[in-house]
């Protein structure tokens, strides 16, 4: 599923190629990807000018200048193409035209994602965003000191810090020295501090990169992002720890694949 990073990258593409234009037509495909494309969202998006690409978490937030906002969530497998011809591919379920003649394809194999209108969604119980100056030792320490569950568990818990997905909890985790496993609760300030610090570090360097490819994830010119090749410890079950050589663990959490060092991790 594409995290923060990802959808950052995404973002930065999509303002290169959106800002100044207006939508010259949308074609929708299929009516109902993860949820129902809203009746009136045609009428609403055509021919509007468009202000601003923002990313929301995992969202991608296009402002119209009628004041309506499209959101799309590429959920596992969404892509986001940007092309100068358009060539109809299978699961391309929605299809912007731009003034400028280029196209903007949201393509789902998966359909975990969606197309809709802000209006139809309630997003008002995100937490801080993962890069915001807010996300700090002070507002986690708030936030975990009751959870009895585990500290990757609460991380990726939407509604405590926004953005967040398995691969970066993953590495910011090995980083800062602390057991996926380990209550919230039981972090000591010290290791709050140090986990803000690297959750951030860990995130910018993948955005540099262009974001994690492991299986569908591509930027919006079809490229892979690289930062994979720069994980120290996600998806390497029974390979050595790159500190201590110790083998390196996978665990099933909550239906995800935890990795971690019984040695560094504690």
């Amino acid at each position: 599923m594409p995290e923060l990073p990802e959808v950052e990258t995404i973002k930065t593409a999509l303002n290169r190629a959106l800002i100044g234009n207006s939508i010259k037509d949308v074609k929708i495909n299929r009516k109902k990807i993860r949820l129902p494309i809203p009746d009136d969202f045609y009428l609403l998006a055509k021919s509007q000018e468009i202000l601003t690409v923002e990313r929301l978490a995992k969202y991608i937030v296009i402002s119209l200048k009628n004041g309506e906002k499209i959101v799309i969530h590429l959920g596992m497998s969404g892509k986001i193409i940007i092309s100068n011809n358009y060539e109809a591919k299978k699961h391309d379920h929605v299809v912007f035209e731009l003034s400028n003649g280029t196209f903007i394809t949201y393509n789902d194999a998966r359909r975990f994602g969606f197309v809709s209108l802000m209006k139809c969604l309630d997003l008002s119980k995100l937490g801080i965003d993962a890069l915001s100056d807010e996300f700090n030792a002070k507002y986690l320490k708030e936030k975990i000191k009751t959870k009895n569950q585990s500290i990757k568990k609460t991380l990726l818990d939407q509604e405590v810090v926004a953005g967040l997905g398995n691969i970066y909890v993953i590495e910011s985790l090995f980083l800062s020295k602390i057991n996926p496993l380990k209550s919230a609760k039981d972090l000591s300030s010290k290791e709050i501090e140090f986990l803000i610090t690297n959750i951030k570090q860990v995130l910018k360097k993948a955005i540099k990169a262009g974001g994690t490819t492991l299986k569908d994830y591509r930027k919006a010119d079809g490229s892979l992002g690289y930062f994979q090749n720069e994980l120290f410890i996600y998806g390497k079950e029974g390979e050595k720890c790159p500190v201590c050589e110790t083998i390196i663990k996978r665990v099933i959490e909550g239906g995800r694949s935890t990795f971690y060092c019984t040695k560094c991790q504690k």
